[in-house]
């Protein structure tokens, strides 16, 4: 016998990764400044301004000794109520932080809203980005998403299980149009199991071929996406691949393209220096699943409301249930 059912269950807004943007933007700087080590930030309350200060005095120095090659600055860094918005992209959703240069005027953004435990992790993405020098140049603008985030993961700390959760999922259904669970949320085959649920998102499937072309263009092909959640999903594999090559060793590759006078590394001597076939969806499959571990399984089960409860032993003898549902994200 063989049981169906139909549930939506509903995640939070999936916030996108935070963005690099660069174009003309009126210039908006805050009344009140704090001095730093690295530059000044200004703010709306010179409280804000002050603890600014100190963690920029924190994270300017981690950051300046992770990555080869950056020229060091002084930083504006302004605490914002919005982050401005210079391509006209409000469809990626709010924009944690953001890095911006108008001739010889450069700046820091980031939002006053923050979460104080995120603080630190969004400032050290975006000193990346305003310190990156010329020898990076050639980087693809998805790379420096990656290397970015990878930098300020490694201050601000890993991200909880439900983050990961949320981040596996919404990529997967992205990548592959369904995930299937066993009843510890564990994927599955659904023709090896007796219980099962099968999930859903609308959205568009992404194909590899698309994400290898995503991560080689410019900055302004980049951010053309005009879905939201299709970004965030390239953000994130581009940290995904990131975690399989050293900062060493992508700094190597920028320098050898420089060399060969290549406007850009072609993203393919990226993934190969990975040791990845950027082609497989399996090879993506397996690095989200990286990420997915019993943890991030209990937060799912914790986060979905559905009957996992049918699987539990005793249930009625022969009987297969294999639940469709809808994720909205």
């Amino acid at each position: 016998m063989w049981g169906s059912m139909t549930a939506t269950p509903r995640f939070s807004p999936w916030i996108p990764p935070l963005l690099l943007l660069g174009s003309c933007a009126v210039t908006r700087v805050p009344p009140h400044a704090a001095a730093s080590r690295f530059g000044s930030v200004h703010a709306a309350d010179p409280a804000v301004a002050s603890e600014y200060a100190r963690i920029l005095d924190e994270v300017g120095p981690v950051v300046a000794r992770a990555v080869p090659g950056l020229v060091i600055e002084p930083v504006d860094l302004r605490v914002v109520n919005g982050i401005s918005d210079t391509y006209h992209m409000e469809t990626q959703g709010q924009f944690a932080g953001a890095t911006f240069e108008r001739g010889s005027d450069k700046w820091v953004e980031l939002r006053s809203d923050l979460d104080p435990a995120a603080r630190r992790g969004v400032l050290a993405h975006e000193l990346v980005h305003r310190w990156l020098g010329p020898a990076w140049t050639s980087l693809p603008p998805a790379f420096e998403d990656g290397l970015a985030d990878v930098i300020g993961d490694a201050i601000r700390g890993e991200d909880t299980p439900r983050d990961r959760m949320r981040s596996f999922v919404a990529c997967w259904l992205t990548l592959n149009g369904t995930l299937t669970l066993d009843q510890n949320a564990a994927p599955i085959d659904p023709d090896e199991a007796k219980f099962a649920i099968t999930f859903r998102a609308d959205i568009q499937r992404l194909k590899p071929a698309e994400i290898v072309d995503t991560m080689g263009r410019d900055l302004v092909g980049y951010h053309s996406i005009d879905d939201p959640r299709r970004f965030a999903v390239v953000a994130v594999l581009s940290r995904r691949v990131m975690s399989h090559l050293s900062v060493d060793k992508l700094f190597e590759l920028c320098q050898d393209a420089a060399a060969e006078g290549l406007v850009r590394v072609p993203v393919q001597r990226i993934f190969a220096a990975a040791g990845l076939d950027p082609l497989d969806v399996g090879m993506w499959n397996g690095l989200l699943l990286e990420t997915y571990g019993l943890e991030e399984q209990r937060a799912f089960r914790q986060e979905v409301d559905v009957p996992w409860d049918l699987a539990k032993p005793g249930g009625i003898e022969g009987v297969s249930f294999h639940l469709q549902a809808t994720v909205e994200f």
